[in-house]
């Protein structure tokens, strides 16, 4: 067995890692729920999951509602409008125009890539080496496996529900 399939993901870690990345760098308060706010059959969100190798390997997985996705568009890529030019009829966003969903899904990509050095960092410190891969969207919500090698965390982050998950599958390391 390898020492990332017996390294656990602990939990209080990804909830520090998360609510920082998100308050440092998309510029968004995030609190931690529960559980799912809703039923999964009825929300309606954007998925996207950026996979990692090296030392550590696995997968870090994001499930965010449109128009959150558009509002974190605005603050980690700076598709927004001048302070002046908002549009008040479009949620969450200031865009004078709607944000595409490509454009959402690269503010997604741009999140996953911080909060997968971050995690990664924490868990394994600066001798750490792994690779990211490319961010992809996901078709559909499956159902969490792996035990405590995978968590996932619910926050709810300017009003909408968020969905964070973290694996680790496997490790390039020798066992210890």
């Amino acid at each position: 067995m390898t020492a990332a399939l017996r390294m656990q993901v602990p939990r209080a870690l990804l909830e520090e890692v998360s609510t920082r990345v998100l308050r440092e760098s998309a510029l968004v308060c995030a609190r931690l729920l529960p559980r799912a706010p809703r039923p999964l059959s009825r929300w309606e969100a954007m998925g996207a999951r950026l996979n990692f190798s090296g030392s550590l390997r696995g997968q870090v997985e994001a499930w965010i509602p449109r128009p959150l996705a558009a509002h974190l568009a605005e603050n980690l890529l700076g598709c927004g409008t001048e302070e002046g030019e908002r549009n008040p009829g479009l949620a969450m966003t200031g865009a004078a125009e709607p944000v595409s969903d490509e454009t959402r899904l690269c503010a997604m990509r741009e999140l996953l890539g911080i909060l997968c050095s971050s995690f990664l960092s924490a868990m394994g410190g600066c001798e750490t080496e792994v690779r990211l891969g490319r961010a992809t969207r996901c078709a559909s919500l499956e159902p969490l496996r792996g035990g405590g090698r995978a968590r996932e965390l619910w926050l709810e982050v300017e009003g909408e529900p968020m969905l964070l998950r973290l694996r680790l599958t496997a490790s390039s390391a020798p066992a210890v």
